[in-house]
């Protein structure tokens, strides 16, 4: 079957998209043309912690079920406005020899929509970002990544999370409590006049009645 495609600008730059009812994540049925309206809907949070720092795609072409790989180098047929990152490779984890390892950079919305309509479902960066001079600069980020194994769902967590801050809170109210003491005018929520952190919430659907991807397991 050939390949169905559709030219497209953005931000003034041209690309061409493919396969756009091509499905994905097969378990929701979700499209690429899905995963390319969820990319452009948070394009403007994403793209700050991709500036400035060499990506590596995690790409599944055929889809979820078909398999994924994963991708350093700049691909064969890249636009040619895509800027890139050139690090040595004795710099890049996982990498042996001497060379260099060209990266793509997502550096704005075209180049992001670009890696989408590759299926590059995942978008891997290290913790540093290149220097003026081509050179890794000092990391500038710690990152937790919390995998917790079968039946433990995300879902799980926040609920068990809630069920012991509310378990906690009713012990709390049963024990006996220390004399009021007056606040320090030091403390950040005297300083800040800060309320509690209210925890953001994220949409179901995206423009056009898209539903946002699962994340792939």
């Amino acid at each position: 079957m050939s390949a169905t495609k559709t030219p497209v600008e953005v931000e003034g730059k041209a690309l061409t998209l493919s396969n756009l009812d091509k499905v994905l994540y097969p378990a929701v049925a979700l499209t690429k043309r899905d995963v390319l309206r969820y990319y452009t809907a948070i394009g403007p949070v994403l793209l700050p912690h991709l500036a400035g720092r060499p990506v590596t795609f995690k790409r599944a072409p055929d889809g979820m079920a078909g398999g994924a790989f994963f991708e350093k180098h700049v691909p064969r047929g890249a636009p040619g406005w895509l800027k890139t990152i050139t690090v040595p490779a004795k710099d890049v984890e996982g990498s042996k020899g001497n060379g260099e390892i060209v990266f793509p950079a997502i550096s704005d919305l075209a180049s992001l929509v670009w890696a989408a309509n590759l299926a590059a479902l995942e978008l891997h960066v290290p913790m540093w970002r290149i220097g003026p001079k081509g050179t890794p600069r000092r990391p500038d980020l710690l990152v937790f990544d919390l995998d917790p194994g079968a039946p433990t769902s995300p879902s799980a967590a926040r609920w068990r999370s809630s069920s012991e801050r509310t378990s906690s809170a009713t012990a709390s109210s049963r024990s006996p409590r220390p004399a009021a003491r007056k606040a320090s005018s030091s403390t950040p929520a005297s300083r800040s006049g800060a309320g509690p952190a209210r925890r953001a919430t994220t949409p179901t659907t995206w423009p056009g009645g898209s539903r946002a991807p699962t994340p792939p397991s």
